[in-house]
């Protein structure tokens, strides 16, 4: 929980937070880095059930389709994140970023992040016959 708090806002995948935990020693590395990376995601699924982290899925713009993996999580309430790890006033842009997608939902928008060719797109907002592509 408190490695997603900390990365807001960016792309992660369920196997990489495995490795990063690994390499600090906080998972035995001998269980295997599937099982590990199987682990993590069913962590991360319960957090969404419990409501604390929401998952976006990137989306290719040129190609009209979801893509399956690299996805961003962004905490339900920042008060959360504060409380974990304090407010970090270096952080502004993610937190900056998390408000805006908590926004967009709250308007009732689908909301997914972008992909153009190689550019990233901060969100892909759609709404009936709306849809708004965002970035910074």
């Amino acid at each position: 929980m408190l490695f997603l708090c900390s990365n807001i806002g960016s792309i992660t995948s369920p196997n990489n937070i495995g490795n990063v935990l690994t390499q600090e020693g906080e998972i035995d590395s001998k269980k295997g880095k599937v099982i590990i990376g199987k682990t993590v995601r069913k962590y991360i699924e319960l957090l969404k059930s419990a409501f604390i982290f929401l998952t976006v899925g990137r989306y290719d713009v040129k190609g009209k389709q979801l893509l399956k993996t690299l996805e961003k999580n962004y905490i339900i309430d920042l008060g959360f994140r504060n409380m974990l790890l304090g407010y970090r006033d270096a952080d502004r842009g993610h937190i900056l970023e998390n408000i805006i997608f908590l926004e967009l939902i709250r308007r009732e928008y689908k909301v997914y992040i972008g992909k153009a060719g190689n550019t990233e797109i901060d969100f892909v907002a759609e709404k009936s016959n709306e849809k708004l592509y965002i970035s910074n």
